[in-house]
């Protein structure tokens, strides 16, 4: 399955009746990097991904759910919180090098049967 995070940072955003503008400005990300990054010509870093799901009041991890885990506006109050194991694998990820960052990726990709050369966008 293809993931497309710009379809899904639209998707989050209206949900939230959010605009790119004030997207951007409770960021501090530039309006246009918003916008390319939804229109699917920019790729976005961790960085970028970490402060539009706190700009969206969500979790990181939300921005990536596609599928029947969809957040859609009648379900967004039900994904629930983070449990402690799974906010302690978020901590031990952001204490790894990009490089490993990027090895780690690669690897869950290829055990969950995705193309691991395929960019996450």
């Amino acid at each position: 399955m293809h993931m497309d995070i710009g379809k899904r940072l639209r998707e989050l955003r209206l949900a939230k009746g959010i605009s790119v503008g004030d997207l951007a400005a409770c960021t501090g990300m530039p309006q246009d990097h918003v916008a390319a990054v939804e229109e699917g010509t920019e790729k976005p870093t961790l960085d970028a991904l970490e402060a539009w799901a706190g700009g969206l009041g969500v979790e990181m991890y939300q921005l990536f759910l596609v599928g029947k885990r969809s957040l859609l506006p009648q379900h967004r109050d039900s994904i629930g919180t983070l449990t402690v194991r799974e906010k302690k694998l978020i901590q031990l990820f952001r204490s790894l090098s990009r490089a490993d960052q990027r090895d780690l990726l690669f690897l869950a990709k290829k055990m969950v049967g995705l193309d691991p050369q395929e960019e996450v966008s």
